[in-house]
This record gives C-alpha cells, sequence and structure tokens, in this order.
C-alpha cells in the first residue's frame, strides 16, 4: 500500500523569522494609520474623489519613475543592509512631516508632498528591497509560506492601524499619526538587522543582472506568471478603485466621518488577512489522499471569486442606501471582503511564482515588473473612476465596476492566456514532493 503523501514540516516559515513579522505587522500599522490620513485628509479639503485619486497618483508616479534605479540598488546592494536604511531614511521622513505639521499645520499640498516621498521611499524602492530580502530569507520550498505570512500579518496590521486611526485623529492630530507611524519602522528595521538569511541568496552579479525587458519576456514566457499578471491587472482596474471611492461612500452614510471611512477601509483589508489562515487550511486538507490533491487542483479560484467580487461592488450602491446608517455601513463593510481576499490570494500567488520561477538573473527586475503592474493599473483605474465619479456621481460608477468585473471574468475565462488559477494555486502553495502526484490535464485555450 503506498504511503499518503505530507506536507513537509518545512513549508512553515521558520521559528527565527517570528520577530520579523512581528514587526513588520506593527510597521503595516503605521502604513494603515498613513493610509487613513493622506485619504480622509485629501477628501475632507473638498470632498473630492480625484483628489483622493490625486494623492494616490503622487504615490505612483515616482514609484513608476525610479523602478528602474530601486531594481538596480536592489540587486547592487546586499539585502540586509539596504532594508535596514531605507527603513531608517523612513522613519526620519515621518518625524519630519509631524514636526511641520504641528507648526504650520495640514494641507492638501502637505498631503500631496507626502504621499510622493511616499512613493520615492517606501513604495519604489522598500517594497522591492523587502521582496528581494525575502527570497534570501528562507530556502526555495518556504517562500509560498513566508509569502502567505507576510501578506496577512500586514493586511491584519493595517486594518489594526485604520481601525485606531480614525479614532486618534480627533485626539492627537495629522501630526500625531505622522509620528505614530514614524515610529513603527524603527523596530522593523532592528529585526532585518538580527534577523537570519537561509535561503540561497538572490542577489545576482552586477554582470548577471538582466534588463527590465529580459524580465518581461521572460515573465511573458510561462503561461503561469503571464496569466497570473494578467488576472491582477484585471483586478487592479475593478477592485482598487473602491480605495478611492470609499471616502465618498462613507460620507454618504456619515458625512465627514473619519471612523467610518477607518471602518470601511480596515474591511477591504480583512479579506487580505485572511489569505494566509485559508491557505493553511487548505494545505492542511491536502494532506489526506491523492484524491484530495487532484480535487484541489482542479479547483479554479476566479471563476467563483472574480463574479462575486463583481457583484459585490454593483450592491455598494444598495447598501449604501440602507437605513438605520449604522447598519448601511455595516452591510457595506461586508461586501468589501471579497475584493481584499481575491486581491489577497491573487499577491501571494503572483509573487511566489516570480520568486520561484523566474531566472535568478531576472529576479529583481521580474518584482519590479510586477510593481509597475500594479503601479499603473491603480493609478488609471482610480484617476478614471474619480474623475466620473465626482461628474455623474459614485454609485453610478460602483454599478459600472460591477459590471466591467463580469465582463473581464467572461473575458478571462475565454482568453487563450487564461490557465486556472488552480494551476498557480498548485505552483505556488503545494509543496514541490507532490507536484508529481497531482494528475495531468489538458490545458484550457
Amino acid at each position: 500500500m503506498t504511503a499518503e503523501p505530507q506536507v513537509p514540516a518545512a513549508s512553515a516559515p521558520g521559528t527565527g523569522l517570528r520577530p520579523f513579522l512581528a514587526t513588520i505587522t506593527l510597521q503595516s500599522f503605521g502604513w494603515g494609520v498613513l493610509l487613513l490620513v493622506l485619504s480622509f485628509g485629501s477628501f475632507s479639503s473638498a470632498s473630492s474623489a480625484f483628489d483622493v485619486a490625486a494623492t494616490g497618483a503622487f504615490i505612483s508616479a515616482p514609484t513608476l519613475i525610479l523602478m528602474p534605479v530601486s531594481a538596480r540598488l536592489v540587486r547592487r546592494f546586499p539585502a540586509r543592509q539596504l532594508n535596514v536604511a531605507i527603513l531608517l531614511i523612513d522613519v526620519v521622513l515621518y518625524l519630519s512631516l509631524a514636526l511641520y505639521t504641528e507648526i504650520y499645520g495640514e494641507s492638501l499640498q502637505l498631503l500631496f508632498v507626502a504621499a510622493a516621498l511616499t512613493g520615492i521611499l517606501y513604495v519604489a524602492i522598500f517594497v522591492p528591497a523587502w521582496r528581494n530580502l525575502i527570497r534570501t530569507a528562507v530556502p526555495p520550498d518556504q517562500l509560498s509560506g513566508l509569502n502567505s505570512s507576510v501578506i496577512s500579518v500586514k493586511s491584519a496590521g493595517q486594518v489594526a492601524g485604520l481601525l485606531t486611526s480614525g479614532l486618534l485623529l480627533s485626539v492627537v492630530g495629522y501630526s500625531g499619526l505622522f509620528l505614530i507611524c514614524g515610529l513603527t519602522f524603527l523596530p522593523l528595521a532592528w529585526a532585518i538587522a538580527r534577523m537570519p538569511l537561509t535561503g540561497a541568496g538572490s542577489v545576482a552579479e552586477p554582470s548577471q543582472s538582466s534588463s527590465l525587458i529580459v524580465a518581461l519576456r521572460e515573465i511573458w514566457a510561462s503561461s503561469l506568471m503571464r496569466s497570473s499578471f494578467v488576472l491582477m491587472g484585471v483586478l487592479i482596474f475593478t477592485a482598487w478603485p473602491l480605495m478611492v471611492l470609499l471616502p465618498s461612500v462613507s460620507d454618504y452614510i456619515f458625512p465627514t466621518s473619519q471612523v467610518a471611512l477607518s471602518f470601511l477601509m480596515a474591511m477591504f483589508f480583512i479579506g487580505a488577512a485572511l489569505v494566509s489562515p485559508m491557505i493553511k487550511l487548505r494545505l492542511n486538507g491536502l494532506k489526506g489522499t491523492h484524491t484530495a490533491l487532484v480535487r484541489a487542483d482542479r479547483h479554479s479560484w476566479p471563476r467563483r471569486l472574480l463574479p462575486l467580487v463583481s457583484v459585490a461592488i454593483a450592491l455598494l450602491a444598495l447598501t449604501a442606501h440602507v437605513q438605520p446608517a449604522l447598519l448601511g455601513l455595516v452591510l457595506t463593510g461586508l461586501l468589501l471582503i471579497p475584493a481584499g481576499l481575491l486581491l489577497g490570494v491573487l499577491g501571494v500567488m503572483t509573487n511566489s511564482l516570480v520568486q520561484r520561477e523566474i531566472s535568478p538573473a531576472a529576479a529583481a527586475m521580474g518584482l519590479t515588473a510586477y510593481v509597475i503592474v500594479v503601479e499603473i493599473g491603480t493609478s488609471i483605474g482610480s484617476l478614471a473612476a474619480a474623475a466620473i465619479t465626482d461628474s455623474i456621481g459614485v454609485f453610478i460608477v460602483l454599478v459600472g465596476l460591477g459590471a466591467l468585473g463580469l465582463i473581464a471574468t467572461i473575458w478571462t475565462i475565454r482568453s487563450r492566456y487564461f490557465v486556472t488559477v488552480s494551476d498557480m494555486v498548485s505552483e505556488a502553495f503545494v509543496p514541490a514532493e507532490l507536484m508529481p502526484k497531482l494528475q495531468p490535464r489538458p490545458a484550457e485555450t
């Protein structure tokens, strides 16, 4: 009788990474605080969704401009030292913003400057740097487990930061929230300076590193990575603009309430925080039999989640009108969870696939390409949705986004580039030793 396959214990991140996970949760708390500051502050200046989208664009623009530079930094400098240096600079940045705000007060122009500096230091440089650090932190067979843990603790930290900052804003003001955000970078810098790096290493020699074009060609040559990038791009145009529209929805339910906005934004990130527990339950279920493995391989995530997200976005146009207002707020928040869940699933899979499947020489540029896709899609989708919202109203736009999501679902499934996300689930989350045991299945066209 053949022994049943077991999921190796090594698929979980090592205990030596616990301080890193704890401190990145705390730093994500600060990121949630910053999101509330930028979103509520920019909307309250003129009750304009476009101002919120413009703030996001000030984050994205320098990110896109500096991506080639940041990729070279990631390739040329040791991962640990680069991460610590960037985090310490971030501490100085947000403490300076706190001091300036305390003296001169807040303004829309200040928020634009804060967003641009955040795009340069945090999104453009730090995010690729710590993703590259993760590749050096654990062996390849543990990358998926660590990625899912990181995205969950980050989302949990963001949720806590959003919920807390809504209450704290009236007490400590914008300067106090900038101060809190800046201080959360210090423990993470300490943890990264001390964390063990047990992976094979991911920083290629400069002479061996590839260009962005070469990395994009390598990604497009893989049907799994190509499909993952296409699906992520589709979701960005339908789900991420919600973050721009939420201030308008929140203001309709509870006018000028930062607490209501912080609740809705937190509910969006709760879905992403559920990703790691769901994956762990899934892998625990795979311990059973070969039949369970095959059934998991045939499970198709987008055909279930993407239509659900699209319908949920459209229903936001109805739930925001429900009375009493508190009930409408709760229902609206619950409908935001599927969007965050699907983005979290695709985010973990895309990161894991790029980190595992792309060649070492193209790794840094491959992660850069991922960020570029996210930032371009986020900027275009958010600015377009915000401009239309200010002209014809937020609820018509929500219905339109829901319809766009359903159309995207049909296109994605019928596209010749589509590979079921179940394949990506298997590649990203099922240990490599078990992959040969999966029954082959004809490719979908």
